[in-house]
């Protein structure tokens, strides 16, 4: 009998062999060929929007009689002279500039403008918003910071102020001194109001963030975005200190997004009880899962964790979920938020979601090598290129509906408080970077 069985298997095999198809190292190396090309036209075309977002913000952006990034611009691209400043806005910019700088990214001709404008920012930040009393900074001054607007000290807004401040003082190393003065108080400040010792994270009850009444009766005190830019910013604050506790603290909080925050789930909740319980409905934010994947990454790179498998597995389950659920088979780019493994909930097209949507595609290629990314990143770029991207200014729209209709709100300004240089312009300057490392890796397998 068991003779009988391996004989059919044996048969079954045969026939298998000659009607499957088979791929073969040449057909393999041949699609790794294909992707490289494409890889490189996407690279140019990203390279071209990078431009136009470097070139409109360093014309427009500076105030240079009040200080910092003007608070707004309309559609047409005019800034408002009294728009109030906000923290995250000037944060976000102080990081964008310092980039620009530190990677020689626009016309070398350029390079004094950007010193004059990256040494305004951070001036303006330190001087306007920071409290010398609880090392936090302030959400918001009017126009010469001359008046606080706003008072209070957030956790996310003041990750986005370690963010910045930390890419500025590697941006230029005569000045770090002191921009790691004010970077590691603003940790510690966050740490001691904030850290949870029994659960990991950071306990947001004493966090002036969104939640609504009835989330804060229900006892929940940590948001998945405020964790995410925690994570960011630690991660260019150890980059930049080689602190020890900083070290400490991110490799804490990236343990707790891939055990407590994915565990095995795949997507990322968006509020949990102090314990990490999810709170609410089950829902997926595209844009956020895609930013986080490489976020992670990134934070894995810091800590020489990069090589762990597990953790690169649950991070290609969250971010393959959310390249396939949020993907606009029709018109390319992608919707904002959807149930997990179910349908889109939230269909209009946001600027930074197609943003993360291109860092989190492209981080996908580098761990699977799987081509569907490469041609999901070049259909995504269409829809850029054809609504997103503002004609005859550079910059894109906030959002717009899964037409490609701006919303109303879009139609009226091209940056606010909320709207920077930062994921667009983040993205697109990394991407020439990314895109080279991963063909140089291609090239040293012999694919």
């Amino acid at each position: 009998m068991k003779k009988k069985y391996l004989i059919i298997v044996s048969y079954l095999l045969v026939i298998a062999s000659i009607f499957l198809p088979h791929i073969s190292k040449a057909d393999v190396k041949v699609n790794s060929q294909e992707a490289g090309a494409a890889l490189i036209r996407i690279k140019d075309r990203t390279h071209k929007l990078a431009l136009k977002i470097a070139d409109f913000w360093i014309a427009n952006g500076f105030d240079k009689a009040n200080g910092g990034i003007y608070g707004y611009h309309d559609i047409h691209g005019n800034p408002k002279n009294s728009a109030d400043k906000g923290l995250i806005q000037q944060a976000r910019h102080l990081w964008f500039f310092s980039t620009l700088r530190k990677e020689n990214f626009n016309n070398p001709s350029s390079l004094h403008v950007l010193d004059e404008i990256c040494h305004n920012i951070y001036s303006f930040i330190v001087t306007k918003f920071y409290d010398k009393e609880g090392h936090f900074f302030r959400f918001m001054v009017n126009f010469d910071g001359t008046q606080i607007k706003d008072n209070r000290k957030q956790f996310y807004a003041n990750a986005f102020a370690i963010y910045g401040i930390s890419q500025y003082g590697m941006t230029f190393p005569e000045r770090s001194i002191k921009a790691k003065e004010y970077a590691l108080n603003c940790f510690n400040a966050i740490v001691k109001k904030g850290f949870d010792s029994d659960f990991g994270g950071y306990d947001q009850s004493q966090d002036p963030w969104y939640f609504s009444l009835k989330e804060r009766q229900e006892n929940v005190t940590k948001d998945y975005n405020t964790h995410l830019h925690i994570l960011e910013a630690f991660t260019t604050l150890y980059l930049f200190t080689k602190d020890q506790e900083v070290k400490k603290k991110l490799n804490d909080l990236t343990d707790v997004f891939l055990n407590k925050m994915i565990g095995s789930r795949n997507y990322i909740h968006l509020r949990y009880k102090k314990n990490w319980t999810p709170y609410g409905n089950p829902i997926v934010s595209y844009g956020h899962d895609l930013e986080a994947i490489w976020l992670l990454k990134e934070a894995l790179r810091a800590l020489g964790r990069e090589d762990e498998n597990d953790a690169i597995k649950k991070l290609i389950t969250v971010g393959a979920h959310s390249a396939e659920r949020g993907f606009d088979s029709s018109k390319g780019g992608y919707f904002e938020e959807g149930i997990p493994d179910g349908n889109v909930v939230k269909t209009k097209k946001v600027w930074w979601v197609q943003a993360e949507a291109l860092g989190g595609l492209l981080q996908l290629y580098a761990w699977t090598h799987d081509a569907g990314y490469p041609d999901k990143i070049s259909k995504t770029l269409d829809w850029i290129e054809k609504y997103q991207v503002i004609a005859n200014v550079g910059e894109w729209y906030s959002e717009l509906n899964a037409e490609g209709i701006p919303e109303p709100s879009a139609s009226e300004a091209i940056a606010h408080v909320w709207k920077t240089s930062y994921h667009a312009g983040r993205i697109l300057i990394f991407y020439e970077k990314w895109i080279d490392e991963i063909l140089k890796q291609e090239e040293n397998n012999g694919n």
